[in-house]
């Protein structure tokens, strides 16, 4: 009776299932992670930045911006990347165009190369952002620029153009001297380069002479004042003292003259 309830099939349907959960395990152990951080980036200003931007890392995409919300005078961007990527803890974030039609991208930068790295759910504040220069922001500063040294700023006297032709005046018929000019100070920089290593070591032995000094301050100072007392006694007995030199060179006049 036993044997015929036993199933001959049963070792092989265990084994079976034992393969079946090993592949699986094997194969949930090598599948890619699909987790990812999590950080807060605030702007200046966004411009043809959307939820669904890419994020990138030296120009490869390695997440996506979930949201853009104005707060007053700046935007708050939310971006999420891959869990494992290594991000610096003091990362920046710049808004870069790859095209001139395509939106911008946030990129993240420096890439890791040793160090802290970023929590998830980190803010990256305004003074470590940037945001490119616009094409109109461009334009305007150039007008502003030209108002500012048109008739109505720095040249309402002429001053700006008077500036100019009297250094046109001076610099006419200039040319080989300021040529010669620009080669001398050439070969002297070519003259400094050669000769840095004397030049470092006379710098390094003045540095060293100074340090004797500050070293010897007392002992300088002693010897400062001690001449200065000695000049002080010469001057007062400048005219002892001319008396004596007078009256030694009419003896060794004496002298000389006897000896002959």
């Amino acid at each position: 009776m036993l044997a015929r309830l036993r199933d001959p099939e049963a070792p092989r349907r265990v084994a079976f299932a034992l393969a079946a959960l090993l592949l699986l395990g094997v194969v949930y152990a090598a599948w890619p992670t699909t987790s990812t951080k999590a950080a807060t980036v605030y702007f200046p200003r966004t411009v043809h930045v959307y939820k669904g931007g890419d994020v990138d890392v030296l120009g490869v995409k390695v997440g996506s911006i979930t949201k853009v919300a104005p707060m007053g005078d700046k935007v708050r961007v939310d971006i999420g990347y891959r869990g494992n990527l290594r991000v610096p803890a003091n990362a920046s974030a710049v808004i870069l165009a790859p095209t001139l039609v395509a939106d911008r991208v946030v990129q993240l930068t420096p890439a890791y190369n040793g160090g802290a790295v970023m929590a998830d759910r980190a803010v990256i504040p305004l003074q470590r952002t940037g945001v490119p220069q616009e094409l109109d922001q461009v334009f305007t500063n150039l007008n502003d620029l030209s108002k500012d040294l048109g008739p109505k700023g720095a040249n309402g006297t002429g001053a700006l153009s008077k500036l100019f032709n009297v250094a046109a005046d001076n610099l006419d018929g200039q040319g080989e001297n300021i040529h010669g000019t620009i080669t001398s100070i050439a070969d002297l920089a070519g003259t400094l380069d050669d000769n840095k290593s004397a030049i470092f070591q006379t710098v390094r032995n003045l540095q060293a002479f100074a340090d004797t000094l500050v070293q010897h301050d007392g002992d300088t100072r002693a010897i400062s004042a001690r001449l200065a007392r000695v000049g002080e006694v010469l001057n007062d007995n400048r005219t002892a003292l001319a008396q004596a030199l007078s009256n030694l060179d009419s003896a060794l006049g004496e002298v000389g003259s006897r000896q002959l």
